[in-house]
Formats: C-alpha cells, structure tokens, sequence
C-alpha cells in the first residue's frame, strides 16, 4: 500500500518545505495463520504477566490469539523503518510480543512473505 498524499499538520505549513515529501515508502500487508497461532499458544506460559497495551498502542499477538481464538488471521503491516539507502529494517506492526527470540523467529517464518526473514 503506498502512503497518502503527505499534507501539513498546520495551515502555516509549507509542503515543499517537508523533509522526504517525494521519497515516501510503501507499507505492505500480510496475515498471522493458523501456524503461527499455534506457535503463541504454544509459547504463552514463556511470556511475562503483563496487561497493558503493546507498542504503538497495539494489542499483542498474544492478546490476539487468545481474546480473539474465533479468527483463523490477524493483519500484520510490514512498515519500512527508514529509507532504503539507509536500512532494509522492516517492522511488522501486529506482531508485538515479548517472546524468547527463537519463539519469535519461529513466529514471523510462518507469515506469508516472511519464510526466509532474518534478525538484525
């Protein structure tokens, strides 16, 4: 999915004066699977005791899996972390967690478009 049209926050705002206007990145979409749910549920008594939401105010997969058990997918967003002169660092919005890094791993491998992902 490619970014909208990148508008100022203020009516006093010059949109030729924003910095990277020209140089927005896609975003790209995908979804948890039954393999991946598999994998949380298996892997849930490895997590902390903890409630709250998960960053960028998001419910964990945990919380997912578990208060939502009907669902068969979750979206996952796949957000560029930079510009990519600067870094191929992808964060994949949806998937917050506080895993073991094998679990982890693991985890995102059964996402469409994520088999061969690598951690940095």
């Amino acid at each position: 999915q490619t970014g909208p049209d990148l508008s100022p926050l203020s009516f006093r705002s010059d949109p030729r004066k924003l910095p990277n206007v020209h140089r927005l990145q896609s975003c790209y979409k995908t979804y948890t699977n039954e393999r991946t749910h598999a994998i949380v549920r298996d892997a849930l008594h490895l997590l902390p005791d903890y409630t709250g939401p998960g960053p960028r105010y998001c419910p964990s997969i945990a919380a997912k899996v578990t208060n939502f058990a009907d669902r068969d997918r979750h979206l996952v967003w796949l957000e560029p972390e930079g510009i990519p002169e600067n870094t191929d660092l992808v964060y994949p919005q949806g998937l917050s967690g506080a895993f073991p890094e094998e679990v982890q791993l693991e985890l995102l491998r059964t996402i469409e478009g994520l088999e061969a992902v690598e951690f940095q």
